[in-house]
């Protein structure tokens, strides 16, 4: 996805074969900047790590007005850290651009932890739509689909049943399965 010799050069890409829009969501100077490659301008995309290789080829997607991100699995191959990394830079991405990102993928933690709204395919139609906390409580839906709902999901399951909702967070299910127990407060 990289074409330029200078990751400057790879920011400007989208401008030559594109219409310049007169407010573009990340100008190449934004685009350094945001994305961490001040300093790095001159240097080769290939001499970047690769996760700042796909930094970068992101950056020049958004370098312009993109209406809508649209990526394809674009977990695949990460390992939990980078994982984490990459959904916080989508977040901060959608934060300051106000961009709708929309993720085809098959990493249901990814899509649990971050997504406004699921929609499942399934023989070229809509099976399911929805917020993921109701979604994610179809589990015998998910299961005729091929779906393995996030582990969270199915701990919920085990320990709580299946609600119309699920809780997707730790906090919210450690909340729910704990009952509330106040911290005594000591007198000095």
């Amino acid at each position: 996805m990289l074409f330029a010799e200078r990751v400057c050069d790879e920011l400007l890409f989208g401008f030559r074969f594109r219409a310049r829009p007169k407010d573009p969501v990340l100008d190449v100077a934004g685009a350094i900047e945001f994305f961490g490659f001040t300093g790095l301008e001159d240097a080769s995309p290939w001499e970047l790590s690769q996760g700042g290789r796909q930094r970068l080829a992101l950056a020049a997607l958004l370098v312009g007005a993109p209406g809508v991100l649209v990526l394809d699995e674009p977990t695949t191959g990460q390992d939990a850290d980078h994982l984490r990394l990459f959904l916080s830079l989508l977040d901060r991405i959608r934060e300051h651009t106000g961009l709708t990102v929309v993720m085809v993928t098959h990493d249901m933690r990814a899509v649990a932890s971050r997504a406004a709204r699921v929609v499942l395919l399934g023989n070229g139609q809509v099976q399911l739509d929805g917020p993921p906390s109701r979604i994610f409580a179809q589990t015998a839906e998910l299961a005729r689909w091929g779906i393995l709902a996030p582990p969270l999901v199915r701990l919920q399951s085990a320990l709580l049943g299946e609600p119309d909702e699920m809780l997707l967070s730790v906090e919210e299910l450690v909340d729910a399965v704990l009952p509330y127990r106040p911290i005594p407060v000591q007198a000095r």
